[in-house]
C-alpha cells in the first residue's frame, strides 16, 4: 500500500496544481479502487490535520503558505501549546496558541519553529502549528516508576508531560521509586513518549529524594563548568586581605550585617554614625563587591547569567555562582577583609536625605546578627543579650533613623501590605512536621528601610547624571481593579471612593490591621495591584511612592540586581 500521506501532500505542492476533487484527485494519482477507501480516510486525516483544505465545490486545495516564526514552547496541561516568538526583523515578538495534534512533539522550554496560521490580534493570541524541534531545552527528567500490566512506565513530575512514558529499558527500579528518565522518544498527541531510566533516586517520600526529583525535573544545573570553577579558585588564590589598593578602608568601622538566622551568603552590611555638630545620621551601607571577582564576560558571568538566580530549597541551596565566590569571597562573614561597594548617606534628624558619595571600599564586619538578636535589644520588654554595649547602643541608634525613615515614606503614601510569610518546619529527618507565620518586626523593618534608602540614592544619583539603568517599577492599578476591590471592602465596612487613590489605599490597609479580617483586605489589595518589573524606562515604584527606584543589591542571589 503506497504512502498516501506522502502522495497527497507532493501532488498539492507541486507547480500548476489544479484543486479537484478527491475522486478526480486518487484518478490522477493512479489510485485503484480498492484503494480509494484508504485513500480518502487518509485525506480526511490531513484535512482535520490542517495540512490540506477542503475548499469550495469540496475539491482539494493546499494550505497556502504560512510566515515562518521561532519561539520557546510551553507545554499546556490539556496537551496544547503556546509559543511565545522571537522579537526579528521577519516578525514582530507575538503569543501563539498551538493545538495539541500540531504541536508534534515539542516539550516545554523547546525552541521551535513555527509556521503562523493566524496573526494574533489586539484582543487575541495567533495560532501557528510546530514545524521543527531546533533544541530540546532537556532530555533527562525525574519521575515516578510504576507498572501497570506488566509494562513498565515512568510518570514524569509537574505535569511536563501529561501521558507517562514507556520505559524500553531500565536499570533495576521498583514501583514507588523516585528515578531519571533518559528520553529516547518524545510524546505525540497520541502517542506514548518512550525512555531509559538512568538512575535510581529513591524511595518516593524520601526527603533527599523527593528534593533530588525537584531539581532534576526542573533541570536546575547543580554542577559548575571547569572553567567557571578554575576562574573561582584563581580568584581565591589572588585575593589578599591587606590589598586595599583603590578602596576606602572601612575596616575599623563599626559593621554589622543582620540576616535570618538560616543564611547562606551575607551580602550587605550597615554602618551608622552621627555628626556631634549637625546631628546628622551617617549611614553606610555596604554591597559585597562581586563584580570584583566577575569580570563580565567571563565563564564565571555566562555561568551565573544562563542561571538567572540561586535556588533555595529545604536542605540546601544551589548558588549562582560556585561556593568559593557566593559562600567565600563575596560573603561579608564576621571578622575577615571583604570588598565592598558602599554608599555613604547623610541625613538630616528628621531623615531628609542631603547627600550622597559612592565608593569602593573594603570592610570587617564586627558582628554578624541575626534578626531574633537584634529583636531582643530592640524589644525592651525583652532582659538585654549578651552583646556589647557599643553594638546595643549602635543598634537603638539604627532603629531610630529607620523609624524615621520609615515614617517619611508612609506620609508620602507609600502602600505596605502585611501578608504573613507561611514557613515550614521539618524534623531531623527533612520530613514536613509544621508551619508557621514568619515574624516581621522592627529588625526586618530596620534591614528594609536602610536598603529601599540605598536603592532610591543610586537611582536618583543615575537619574540626575542621566545615565541610563535598569529600574524597579510598580505601574499604577489598573482602575477596574481598584473598583472590585473597592466593592469588596465596602461590603466589610470600610468607607472608600469607588476608585480610590493612593492614600485611601493606604489607609484601608492600615485601619484593617485592627480587625480579623486584615489578611483578607491586604490580599485582595496585592490582586488588585500590578506586579512589578524590571526596566529602562522611566516610571514610579507605586506602591513604594518613589519616582526613581532600582534594585541595587549584591548579586549573589538574583543577577538582574
Amino acid at each position: 500500500m503506497p504512502d498516501f500521506s506522502k502522495l497527497i501532500l507532493s501532488a498539492l505542492g507541486a507547480k500548476g496544481y489544479q484543486p479537484m476533487k478527491p475522486k478526480a484527485l486518487a484518478k490522477s494519482l493512479g489510485v485503484n479502487e480498492s484503494a480509494y477507501t484508504e485513500f480518502r480516510n487518509t485525506l480526511r486525516k490531513l484535512i482535520t490535520q490542517g495540512r490540506a483544505i477542503l475548499g469550495k465545490n469540496s475539491t482539494i486545495r493546499p494550505v497556502p503558505t504560512l510566515p515562518i516564526a521561532y519561539g520557546k514552547f510551553i507545554r499546556m496541561r490539556d496537551g496544547s501549546g503556546m509559543v511565545k516568538t522571537e522579537k526579528d526583523k521577519a516578525f514582530p515578538s507575538a503569543t501563539f496558541m498551538i493545538p495539541d495534534h500540531l504541536s508534534s512533539d515539542a516539550s516545554t522550554g523547546d525552541t521551535v519553529q513555527i509556521a503562523v496560521r493566524r496573526k494574533p490580534t489586539r484582543y487575541e493570541d495567533g495560532s501557528a502549528e510546530v514545524i521543527e524541534v531546533v533544541h530540546r531545552a532537556q532530555t533527562q527528567f525525574a519521575g515516578t516508576f510504576f507498572i501497570r500490566e506488566e509494562q513498565s512506565f515512568v510518570k514524569v513530575e509537574n505535569d511536563v508531560f501529561p501521558q507517562p512514558f514507556t520505559v524500553v529499558s531500565s536499570i533495576e527500579a521498583q514501583a514507588g521509586d523516585r528515578v531519571i528518565i533518559e528520553v529516547v522518544k518524545f510524546p505525540l498527541a497520541h502517542e506514548f513518549g518512550k525512555a531509559v531510566v538512568v538512575e535510581v533516586l529513591g524511595k518516593r517520600g524520601d526527603p533527599l529524594a523527593d528534593t533530588e526529583s525537584v531539581i532534576r525535573s526542573l533541570g536546575i544545573p547543580a554542577d559548575f563548568p571547569e572553567e567557571a570553577l578554575a576562574e573561582a579558585r584563581a580568584a581565591v588564590a589572588q585575593f589578599r586581605e591587606d590589598d586595599l589598593l583603590g578602596r576606602e578602608d572601612y575596616t575599623q568601622q563599626l559593621v554589622f550585617t543582620i540576616d535570618p538566622i538560616n543564611a547562606r551568603d551575607h551580602d550587605d552590611a550597615i554602618a551608622l554614625t552621627r555628626d556631634p555638630k549637625t546631628q546628622h545620621w551617617i549611614l553606610f551601607v555596604h554591597i559585597a563587591d562581586v563584580a570584583h571577582f566577575v569580570p563580565a564576560g567571563s565563564a564565571l558571568d555566562r555561568e551565573a547569567r544562563k542561571r538567572g538566580t540561586s535556588v533555595y530549597l529545604p536542605d540546601r541551596v544551589i548558588p549562582m555562582f560556585p561556593l568559593e565566590i557566593s559562600n567565600h569571597l563575596a560573603s561579608l562573614k564576621e571578622g575577615v577583609v571583604r570588598y565592598v561597594f558602599t554608599t555613604r548617606m547623610e541625613f538630616t534628624p528628621q531623615g531628609a536625605l542631603v547627600s550622597t558619595r559612592f565608593s569602593k571600599g573594603a570592610i570587617r564586619v564586627r558582628k554578624s546578627l541575626t534578626y531574633e538578636q537584634v529583636s531582643e535589644v530592640l524589644n525592651e520588654t525583652v532582659p538585654e543579650t549578651n552583646l556589647p554595649q557599643e553594638i546595643i547602643q549602635n543598634l537603638r541608634e539604627m532603629n531610630e533613623l529607620a523609624q524615621i525613615l520609615r515614617a517619611r515614606r508612609k506620609a508620602r503614601g507609600s502602600v505596605e501590605l502585611h501578608l504573613p510569610e507561611a514557613v515550614i518546619d521539618y524534623d531531623t529527618e527533612g520530613h514536613i512536621s509544621g508551619a508557621h507565620f514568619a515574624r516581621h518586626d522592627q529588625s526586618h523593618q530596620l534591614i528594609e528601610e536602610f536598603m529601599l534608602a540605598n536603592n532610591v540614592a543610586i537611582a536618583q544619583h543615575l537619574d540626575r547624571l542621566e545615565i541610563p539603568f535598569l529600574r524597579r517599577i510598580h505601574p499604577p492599578p489598573d482602575p477596574e481593579r481598584l473598583r472590585s476591590f473597592a466593592q469588596f471592602v465596602k461590603g466589610l465596612g470600610y468607607p472608600i471612593s469607588r476608585i480610590p487613590s493612593r492614600p485611601e489605599l493606604q489607609q484601608i490597609a492600615e485601619q484593617s490591621l485592627e480587625h480579623s479580617n486584615a489578611i483578607a483586605v491586604h490580599y485582595a489589595l496585592l490582586r488588585s495591584l500590578r506586579h512589578a518589573s524590571y526596566t529602562p524606562e522611566k516610571e514610579e515604584h507605586f506602591a513604594l511612592a518613589f519616582e526613581n527606584y532600582c534594585h541595587f543589591t549584591s548579586p549573589i542571589r538574583r543577577y538582574p540586581d
